[in-house]
């Protein structure tokens, strides 16, 4: 997540009193899971910032810089990140000048990519199917990443006192 309200190299402003230049791009032809995603982070963004971020496809010839890459696109293959190497469960979230990478294993790596990235840096928690908790967040600012998980089925997060510690 980021935008073209950047103050420095490591923070990116994803969105500033409700408002974003954001676009979120997926493939051509994504998979139904990364349309989902791409569907998830756009309505949650919006719960928490009040801004809309409209969703296209990476054919699109009218993308800003300010681009959340979801799911198996060119930029994330260029950017080393190649679904078809990663395991069902794998997931890695990227910084790339302004623009911000969430990509997996097919089919639902990149489901928990956006799911982690939300909850982590948005503050956005899912208590159950039916139970999720959306800060209000007009100006969201988060900072530059690198992050990945290869197995996702093994780690259990547990919450107690707002505190998260990962159990292998």
């Amino acid at each position: 997540m980021i935008s073209s309200v950047v103050g420095r190299a490591d923070e990116h402003g994803l969105a500033k009193e409700g408002t974003s230049t954001f676009v979120i791009v997926t493939s051509a032809t994504p998979l139904p899971e990364e349309s989902t995603a791409a569907d998830w982070l756009a309505a949650t963004l919006k719960q928490v910032t009040g801004a809309v971020f409209p969703i296209k496809t990476e054919d699109a010839t009218d993308l800003p810089a300010t681009v959340l890459f979801v799911g198996d696109t060119a930029v994330a293959r260029t950017n080393g990140i190649d679904a078809s190497t990663l395991k069902p469960e794998e997931w890695r979230i990227r910084s790339v000048g302004e623009a911000l990478i969430f990509a997996g294993g097919r089919p639902r790596g990149t489901v928990y990519a956006v799911c982690e990235s939300l909850e982590e840096q948005c503050g956005v928690l899912r208590i159950d199917p039916f139970t999720v908790v959306i800060p209000s967040q007009p100006t969201l600012t988060i900072l530059a990443i690198d992050r990945s998980l290869s197995d996702a089925v093994h780690r259990v997060s547990l919450r107690s006192s707002g505190r998260r510690r990962a159990v292998d």
